[in-house]
């Protein structure tokens, strides 16, 4: 979200429009949108109901999923600094 706001993109109403704003603007590719909003749901479940969420679904996701983490973090920094 912080992007988006320095950007001037617009006001996402949730953390999945700021995804798709990212994704307009070519920060992140198309073809990894479902993946990148999956995450964005499970951060909010890890937030907000953290009671339901175990550490072999933690495990799991780390697991299979990595890449798509990083692969995030890298399209930012690549873009802005």
């Amino acid at each position: 979200m912080v992007v988006v706001a320095r950007e001037r993109w617009g006001i996402p109403n949730t953390s999945a429009e700021a995804v798709k704003l990212l994704i307009k603007h070519g920060i992140l590719d198309k073809d990894k949108e479902h993946s990148l909003v999956q995450m964005v749901k499970f951060r909010n479940r890890i937030v907000n109901l953290y009671q339901e969420v175990d550490d072999a679904e933690i495990y799991r996701i780390l697991q299979e999923n990595l890449k798509d983490i990083k692969g995030f973090i890298q399209a930012v920094i690549n873009r802005f600094f």
